[in-house]
């Protein structure tokens, strides 16, 4: 999976514009969450919202700060998580997105959600 990841990306990087590399950014930071590598996960996920913010990619955002979610889900880091998730159903909300776009992040912003209640239920409470 990292390995096909790494490709895509890649690829992406000879050829593709600024959206495929941020997307890209986006899948790897996505599969070192999977394999619970929070700090390569942080480093991409970080990687695909610096590409949006350069290149004006607004309606690619909220995915780059649900992959920091995610990232800070793999670490553990419910506040982080919580706070980036936050973050990222503002910017879907503000996007220009079409009905089949919006429901797509919409859906991955939910199951980054889950994920985090996973996480924050298997923590010991004090």
């Amino acid at each position: 999976m990292l390995d096909l990841a790494h490709s895509s990306r890649y690829h992406w990087g000879l050829v593709g514009d600024a959206r495929a590399k941020a997307i890209a950014d986006w899948q790897v930071s996505r599969v070192y969450a999977a394999v619970r590598e929070p700090r390569l996960s942080m480093r991409y996920a970080r990687a695909s919202l610096a590409i949006c913010d350069q290149h004006g990619l607004k309606e690619l955002a909220c995915t780059a700060e649900e992959a920091l979610a995610r990232a800070c889900a793999s670490a553990s880091d419910l506040r982080g998580g919580r706070r980036h998730l936050a973050r990222a159903r503002a910017l879907l909300e503000a996007a220009k997105l079409d009905a089949e776009g919006r429901a797509v992040y919409g859906g991955q912003i939910l199951e980054t959600e889950r994920l985090l209640r996973r996480v924050a239920a298997r923590r010991p409470t004090a």
